[in-house]
């Protein structure tokens, strides 16, 4: 039997059906496959943009009674609790998430109150919502509220001990100085921000601009990130090429999920299922697998087995494709990326 996986699922945003086509995937993999500790790391972006949130959330939820599971915090959920909190950021930034980021579809999905309905895709009656007025049953505030902002696991085996940093968005590399910080952060500080009291309360404290941290920020390190392999979403891959200005020979309508390497663009072979790199597995710095699901592109699931990993230089991608046709299995694939 294995011993320890990981599975990681990039932004949902909303898309229950996807979402319930990869979990039952994954766990037919994980009855056909046991191992000796699996744990479910979810990134973020639960809500807003699909119709469904209420529906993700409950299959999150029952998920979590059954298995070892970490949600992380998206900067959608992050804007959701600016809303709540009415927080100081609330005038200059998390009143975005009603007016500019859906949060009237993800309100209506939660609400209990269709008397507030009319009122959400109004402009002018949703300016005048209040969070009492949402009314968000306690089980789903419950669970927004108690998200984490960071994870991190490690991997070990005889000869190679792997380390995987997990967030919505890109860490900073040690030493960076955020724009209008005090000064550079450190790795473990920012993994040890597991709240969100602790990520606003050390955003302030070191005066950083929200978008320069974590949950938010889209900039690249020019270094790794510390001894870890950072794995990540909020950056969708199908328009990656806004943000990276060279992506080799990734392409962006291919739905796959994008590694950058220390060394920068290696070469890739595609063969018999899978991709293979000219590279090591620990070279890597990124992957981002936030793959588009509300794009009409793919809902991606990455398989870190110590197994597969430490013995064969492979991680597994597990992908729902949204486009292609929904009958005899026809959206599911998985393919093996394969390391020197």
């Amino acid at each position: 039997m294995p011993g320890k996986r990981v599975w990681v699922i990039g932004d949902i945003h909303g898309m229950a059906d996807p979402l319930h086509r990869l979990l039952r995937r994954l766990q037919l993999a994980e009855r056909e496959r046991p191992a000796a500790e699996t744990t479910w790391v979810f990134l973020g972006d639960y809500i807003d943009y699909g119709p469904s949130s209420r529906q993700v959330l409950d299959t999150l939820l029952a998920l979590r009674q059954e298995a070892a599971c970490v949600f992380l915090a998206g900067n959608h959920e992050d804007m959701l609790m600016q809303f709540l909190r009415q927080d100081e950021l609330y005038e200059r930034f998390g009143n975005l998430w009603l007016e500019a980021n859906d949060g009237a579809e993800t309100a209506a999905s939660l609400t209990d109150d269709p008397a507030l309905l009319p009122r959400l895709f109004d402009p002018a009656a949703r300016a005048a919502i209040t969070p009492a007025d949402l009314a968000i049953p306690p089980r789903y505030r419950d669970f927004i509220e108690t998200l984490a902002y960071a994870h991190s696991e490690t991997f070990t085996g005889a000869a190679q001990t792997l380390r995987f940093a997990f967030c919505h968005g890109l860490l900073h590399g040690d030493g960076d100085t955020p724009g209008g910080s005090g000064g550079p952060t450190t790795i473990e500080e920012q993994l040890a921000l597991r709240t969100y009291d602790q990520f606003h309360n050390y955003r302030r404290d070191r005066n950083i601009w929200i978008e320069d941290l974590h949950v938010w920020n889209r900039d690249v390190s020019l270094g790794r990130y510390g001894d870890y392999i950072l794995v990540h979403g909020h950056t969708p891959t199908v328009v990656l090429d806004r943000f990276l200005p060279d992506l080799g020979s990734y392409v962006c309508s291919s739905g796959l999920p994008h590694l950058a390497f220390e060394q920068g663009v290696v070469t890739v072979r595609r063969e018999r299922g899978g991709l293979d790199f000219e590279a090591r597995l620990a070279d890597i710095t990124t992957i981002d697998i936030d793959t588009g699901a509300v794009y009409g592109k793919c809902l991606t699931a990455l398989r870190l087995d110590e197994e597969d990993m430490l013995g064969r230089g492979i991680v597994t991608a597990c992908q729902v494709r949204m486009d292609c046709p929904h009958r005899h299995g026809q959206d599911y694939r998985t393919l093996e990326f394969r390391f020197r």
